[in-house]
């Protein structure tokens, strides 16, 4: 017993934390005790004693270990019930809250769903596109795409000519698993009974899904005898969405004759339902590579010779134990051999420049790789910093609703400090409240986000096809996490505030005392949300100005009511003369012209190199940009590319007569400079090539794209080609010229044009106006976006402002009637208000301003001859933020005004 009271009292002197593992110990000596005192009373000795009362009892080392564990699982078990039902009785509480301020509650939760949706929208993209791998892929972290960075020639990508990719899988994939791909290709599939389909197609080497570590989930997988160089495929494999829509997902669809481009091919797989490809355009069917002219889409040559289409991609697996630093040396090594080979056969060949080439190995995930981003992904990264700094002024904003009302409860928060509760937990239920704001929040932007993120996808990326919804629970998590932070981030400013305050002031304070209070936080967060707004609204004007730019640029072409046609096959090139036989006689039509290549249409009809003047042992090199186009001596009038010296090509420039060109104003500068060059003879592609005399000088036109620089061009008939020699002159494209509305002319073309009923997979027919138009996307986005994110962002800081304001007059009243009844003017404190509103925005732009010059390297590269720092844009914009200032002011100013002198001086 006297063991038993020395335990009690060492455990009332205890004043440290409980030890559960010593309590059971002295806990298991009690007993152990008594059972040796009353095996001694039983006649045994205390040694003996012991012993049997051990031996009786087991293990004690590991009945202690038991027992603690087991009751620091039940105190586990018990913190975390007090903690949730705490959290519940306090979540309660707040609810009740919430519901008696319904105002106040929906526009908070309003104003962070605003933040939370935007970034979740946009995440939903920078996701797909930047940081998730493809899905049902085996050990994604070991695969490498491959990237060829080019020397001397401009550019850098992952996409190889078929023989460069051919060597380099094939020289490496005794290491390293190497397949090779083309994907994203709009394709024609033809099912049972007539019906057609334009499908994602991806051209695959048969491995393809064996190195990606893929199973098909019913019937088989490519082989190598699927692989059939020049000939048409056999053989086809289905997305699981493609077999569910089309065949509902019986399995008798495996076997199965479709027609692709044409060809009949069977079904011998399905995909498993989550993988859609490798890439962010998802794929709907896959099918073995080949060279077949009929069946691979744009190629004129047989794709398994031709190292000038650049379409293929290699994807190469690192296996455990090899080194992923020899995968590009080796690859690189593949890459000159071929490229020695190449050289070997054809000396002069323009690959030549290829010889500074490298390869390099990088993710799977395209966008991370080494390759240069498109203008879409770029603003794709820009649009995510865009949106964190929406979130940055929404958690502002409602940190600063937070905080008025948490002044305005001042007198409740001392109370409840009065009546025993800590500061400490007084601060954290402010912070609890503000994160199931944050919650509430996350749910309404996460429902938001569903069509945003949809909206959003189809104007950063009009022709992919998304494999997934905007929005999975991925992208809900995310939503949560920010939302939860951002609810707690707000909470802290109020809670810091007020724990830092003299709440029990608050207790005999009356309606007079503190009027003249001011909240140095509340005005930093509008200088704050005011700054990062004038960010936004820069943006906005610089994308601006650079699409108005753009839409400046003379193109060399007149381009109203002018309609090309440009066929992606074989087949529909040969019916362009007919077709343009037909189109003379249609009412309306003005000119019709036939080319070697539509304009615009991402190249010109062939490549210039060396040109030859007369001098003989002068050489004009005029690179890899200089071009030839063979055209029908009205395509210049009917594109309306001017003469500006000597004359058109003419009908007499036909087969037979003298070999005459037209040059372009570059061209003339580059071979003839300070020269007149009409009448010069120009030889080539050889020194002994018949002469071609130059009649006219036109206008520069931009052969490739929007934003280029001037290229030497010429202009030759069809029949005085020097190609006709060899065959390789073709019709590509047709340009018409209209006098009215080109729609009907369009319809009429295009119903010409097709093969029956079959859809077009690429419209060929179009107004020029129309094939300009995806190349002003990049900047009508970043206006469109930054203009949408700016109108938020621009919002969010005025309502900020607003509610200081309300809340700042409220406070003020008894000063501002006292002001009244001292002779001051209505209008004297209506600018007194304003003003004060302005300075804290005015503080906010100085700021604003000061981060555009920091920040403007970040956004110069997708400008065009605009300066990110434009003082005009800069001024502009700060002239829109304090007018909305001014606007937000006006409405607490009124109220300001209006106050009633006695009745605000008899306020308690």
């Amino acid at each position: 017993m006297t063991a038993g009271r020395e335990r009690v009292w060492r455990r009332y002197l205890r004043v440290w934390r409980r030890n559960p593992r010593e309590d059971v110990a002295e806990e298991v000596q009690f007993h152990l005790e008594i059972e040796i005192e009353e095996l001694v009373a039983g006649g045994l000795s205390r040694a003996d004693a012991r012993a049997l009362a051990l031996a009786q009892f087991g293990d004690v080392s590991q009945a202690i270990s038991e027992c603690t564990a087991s009751d620091q699982r039940r105190l586990r078990r018990y913190h975390w019930a007090q903690l949730l039902d705490a959290m519940r009785h306090e979540v309660k509480y707040i609810l009740r809250g919430f519901t008696r301020r319904p105002s106040f509650t929906l526009t908070v939760i309003a104003t962070l769903a605003l933040g939370v949706g935007a970034n979740a929208a946009v995440f939903s993209i920078v996701d797909r596109v930047f940081l998730r791998p493809p899905a049902a892929v085996e050990e994604p972290t070991e695969l490498r795409r491959l990237y060829l960075l080019r020397g001397t020639m401009p550019g850098a990508g992952s996409r190889f000519g078929l023989p460069q990719a051919h060597a380099i899988a094939t020289q490496v994939g005794t290491r390293f698993p190497t397949t090779i791909y083309d994907g994203g290709d709009r394709t024609l599939i033809e099912l049972a009974g007539n019906t057609t389909r334009i499908v994602n197609a991806d051209w695959v080497t048969p491995n393809f899904f064996r190195v990606l570590g893929v199973r098909v989930a019913a019937g088989r997988d490519f082989d190598d005898a699927d692989l059939r160089f020049g000939e048409a495929p056999g053989s086809v494999i289905i997305s699981w969405n493609f077999w569910q829509r089309e065949f509902a997902g019986d399995r008798t669809a495996i076997g199965k004759t479709v027609r692709v481009r044409g060809q009949p091919m069977t079904i011998v797989g399905v995909a498993p339902r989550a993988f859609r490809g490798i890439d962010v355009d998802a794929a709907d069917i896959w099918v073995p590579l080949n060279g077949s002219r009929s069946v691979t889409p744009g190629i004129r040559a047989p794709r398994y010779e031709d190292r000038g289409t650049s379409a293929w991609q290699l994807v190469s697996r690192v296996p455990a134990g090899e080194s992923e630093q020899e995968l590009p040396i080796l690859a690189r090594e593949a890459f000159r051999v071929e490229l020695r080979e190449h050289l070997s056969a054809r000396p002069k060949s323009r690959w030549a420049r290829d010889t500074a080439a490298i390869v390099e190995a990088g993710s799977i995930v395209a966008a991370r790789g080494p390759a240069k981003l498109s203008q879409a992904m770029s603003i794709v990264a820009l649009l995510a910093g865009v949106a964190a700094l929406v979130l940055v002024i929404a958690t502002a904003n409602v940190g600063n609703l937070l905080l008025g009302r948490a002044i305005q409860r001042k007198r409740e928060l001392a109370v409840r400090l009065a009546l025993g509760m800590s500061r400490t937990r007084l601060g954290a239920q402010l912070v609890l409240e503000s994160a199931v704001l944050g919650v509430l929040a996350a749910v309404a932007a996460t429902v938001t986000a569903i069509w945003v993120g949809g909206a959003l996808r189809s104007l950063l990326f009009p022709r992919t096809e998304w494999a997934g919804d905007p929005v999975d629970l991925r992208i809900a998590l995310f939503a949560a996490s920010i939302g939860i932070a951002g609810g707690v981030i707000a909470g802290l400013v109020p809670a810091f505030e007020l724990l830092r305050s003299e709440l029990n002031g608050a207790l005999k304070s009356s309606a007079r005392e503190g009027g003249g209070q001011r909240s140095r936080v509340r005005a930093a967060l509008v200088a704050v949300q005011s700054a990062l707004a004038l960010v936004l609204l820069v943006g906005t004007g610089l994308f601006a100005r650079s699409l108005q730019n753009i839409r400046n640029i003379h193109l060399g072409y007149d381009i109203d009511r002018v309609i090309t046609v440009s066929p992606r096959d074989s087949i529909a090139e040969a019916r362009l003369p007919v077709l343009a036989a037909s189109a003379r006689s249609l009412p309306g039509v003005l000119s019709v012209a036939l080319t070697g290549m539509a304009p615009l249409e991402g190249r010109y009809g062939a490549v210039l190199g060396t040109v030859f003047t007369p001098e003989g042992d002068t050489l004009r090199t005029l690179g890899p940009v200089g071009a030839y186009m063979v055209v029908e001596p009205a395509y210049l009038a009917t594109v309306g590319t001017r003469i500006l010296r000597g004359r058109d090509l003419i009908e007499s420039d036909r087969r037979g007569s003298a070999p005459v060109i037209v040059i372009g104003e570059e061209m003339a500068r580059r071979v003839w400079p300070g020269q007149d060059p009409l009448g010069q003879c120009l030889r080539w592609p050889k020194r002994d090539a018949p002469c071609y005399t130059v009649v006219g000088v036109a206008e520069d036109v931009h052969g490739f794209a929007v934003v280029e620089k001037a290229s030497p061009v010429f202009y030759v008939t069809l029949e005085q080609s020097p190609d006709r020699l060899t065959g390789d002159v073709e019709v590509g494209g047709m340009v018409v010229r209209v006098a009215g509305d080109p729609a009907p002319i369009v319809r009429q073309l295009r119903t010409a044009l097709r093969s029956g009923n079959a859809p077009d997979v690429d419209e060929p027919v179009a107004l020029m106006a129309d094939v300009l138009e995806p190349q002003y996307r990049p900047w009508q986005l970043g206006a469109r976006l930054f203009f949408g994110f700016a109108a938020i962002a621009l919002i969010l800081a005025m309502l900020g402002l607003y509610s200081v304001l309300a809340y700042v007059v409220t406070l003020r009243r008894h000063e501002l009637g006292m002001r009244l009844a001292l002779g001051a003017t209505r209008a004297t404190l209506m600018r007194l208000v304003v003003g004060d509103g302005l300075r804290h925005v005015a503080i906010g732009a100085g700021v604003g301003a000061l981060i555009v010059m920091i920040a403007a390297r970040l956004v110069s590269s997708l400008l065009y001859e605009v300066s990110p720092r434009d003082p005009a844009v800069i001024a502009v914009a700060t002239l829109v933020l304090l007018l909305s200032a001014c606007g937000a002011a006006l409405l607490p100013a009124r109220r300001a005004a209006g106050v009633d002198p006695m009745a605000a001086l008899r306020e308690d």
